[in-house]
């Protein structure tokens, strides 16, 4: 029977919902600044799709690690993977919901975000 650890739960659990957030953030924004586009919608439903994919290769690599000797993945790749992606999700609600309410630009979370931004370019 397969069973997760507690951190691959709440790591599952935590980047699903900001998963969920982003894609609600992302048509906040969009009604906001009346510029719909279904295409556009498509696309991020892929991107979110294409990182439930690699959540599922990740648990799987695990899976195979739990089983097959000599497989260099830890029991962590699950927990990484999700971690990275919830940094991701988190970056990406906070420029959806700037561009919907402009007014967010300023305030000291937004500018840190903005920074960060700015370092990796």
């Amino acid at each position: 029977m397969i069973q997760l650890s507690e951190p691959q739960a709440w790591a599952l659990a935590i980047g699903g919902a900001v998963m969920v957030i982003d894609v609600v953030s992302g048509l906040v924004k969009a009604f906001a600044n009346k510029c719909y586009d279904s295409a556009k919608m498509r696309v991020g439903l892929v991107h979110k799709f294409t990182e439930l994919v690699i959540v599922a290769l990740a648990f799987v690599l695990e899976l195979a690690c739990e089983h097959i000797a000599g497989l260099p993945f830890s029991g962590v790749t699950v927990v990484l993977t999700c971690t990275y992606i919830i940094i991701m999700e988190v970056g990406s609600i906070m420029e959806n919901l700037i561009a919907a309410y402009p007014e967010l630009a300023s305030t000291p979370l937004a500018k840190l975000f903005a920074e960060h931004k700015e370092d990796e370019e």
